[in-house]
């Protein structure tokens, strides 16, 4: 995977609590959940960036509460007006 180095500046009150080390961790990992939860990333993108197998991904979804799948409202009504007209042929 290619890199590339950005230098930021970060209010010290978010540097109290981590260590140099831990930011570098940090910020891509949360930068990796925020593309996934756009979909901008797929599972498997997002756990590969993260260095991360399949199983360890979903469990770090679960975790930060992050759907696996976000349906917007029309998918989801989409959806429910399929399972309608399927419970209604049975």
């Amino acid at each position: 995977m290619s890199t590339f180095k950005i230098e930021i500046e970060l209010p010290s009150e978010l540097g109290h609590n981590y260590d140099e080390k831990e930011i570098r961790r940090e910020i891509p990992r949360l930068l990796t959940l925020r593309r996934f939860s756009e979909g901008a990333l797929t599972a498997g993108q997002a756990a590969r960036i993260l260095d991360l197998d399949r199983y360890q991904f979903l469990d770090l979804l679960a975790r930060e509460k992050i759907p696996l799948i976000n349906f917007d409202q029309a998918e989801i009504d989409a959806e429910l007006s399929a399972i309608r007209r399927d419970n209604h042929r049975g």
